[in-house]
């Protein structure tokens, strides 16, 4: 820096974690993760916590469609091509008896600088199960995190 200049301390975001429990009131949570991902030039790892593993893996968000309507991959790309924008994104599903513990495990074996979860407008969670998720995760992890409000009409 410039002398007599004052540093900018700009996080750096390595990895970032988007929990989905792939209802229509996550996805604005996952379009967000994607786009931080793609500005960040970093892995995203969209992770799935339930209690079935009867879950298909066409449940996941389509990454390489979403790319493809955002005109960033031409029409029908293979999702090979989605590491030419310089992200990788792993899709990862986890059982759970505690989904909270769950993500809480995960986290600490997975470094993550951003945390990226849906929540409701009310009282700030997430209903997986009928359960406080988002919550307590954010405050147990410690780690930034942005929050994407859920919006009933």
């Amino acid at each position: 820096s410039l002398m007599g200049q004052p540093r900018l301390n700009i996080p750096i975001i390595k990895n970032i974690v988007h929990c989905s429990d792939f209802s229509a009131d996550s996805h604005p949570a996952f379009l967000h993760a994607l786009k931080a991902a793609l500005m960040a030039q970093s892995p995203l790892t969209i992770l799935n916590v339930a209690n079935d593993q009867n879950i298909d893996w066409t449940e996941f968000p389509g990454v390489s469609k979403t790319l493809q309507k955002w005109k960033l991959l031409p029409k029908n790309s293979p999702r090979s091509s989605v590491k030419t924008l310089g992200i990788n994104v792993s899709k990862i599903r986890a059982k759970h008896s505690d989904p909270v513990q769950t993500v809480l495990q995960w986290l600490e074996v997975h470094p993550t600088d951003l945390l990226v979860l849906a929540t409701q407008q009310s009282n700030g969670w997430i209903h997986w199960m009928h359960k406080s998720v988002a919550k307590p995760v954010t405050r147990k992890s410690r780690l930034m995190t942005l929050l994407l409000p859920i919006r009933h009409l």
